[in-house]
């Protein structure tokens, strides 16, 4: 799938379309390949990322993803501004 809908706007995480029977496996595929990124480079980071906070990701929902990757993104800044604050 395109990260663009068909009238070339970027299409927003909410527009993300989960299948039921594939869950949060689906869902973090469908995020990493709107990364742009390499997508097994991606999909190996969310999965991690996703246990770490104690879900596994089959069962994820896009709620708690979004949780989750705030948690981590916060966790991400607090390092940085602590790296900075050391130098």
């Amino acid at each position: 799938m395109s990260p663009y809908n068909e009238k070339g706007s970027k299409i927003a995480a909410s527009e993300v379309e989960v299948n039921s029977s594939t869950g949060g496996t689906a869902l973090l595929d469908e995020v990493a390949q709107l990364t742009g990124l390499p997508e097994s480079w991606v999909k190996d980071e969310l999965r991690e990322i996703v246990e770490v906070a104690g879900h596994a990701p089959q069962d994820l929902t896009l709620d708690q993803l979004r949780v989750v990757m705030m948690s981590f993104l916060e966790a991400q800044n607090a390092a940085m501004c602590e790296t900075d604050s050391n130098d």
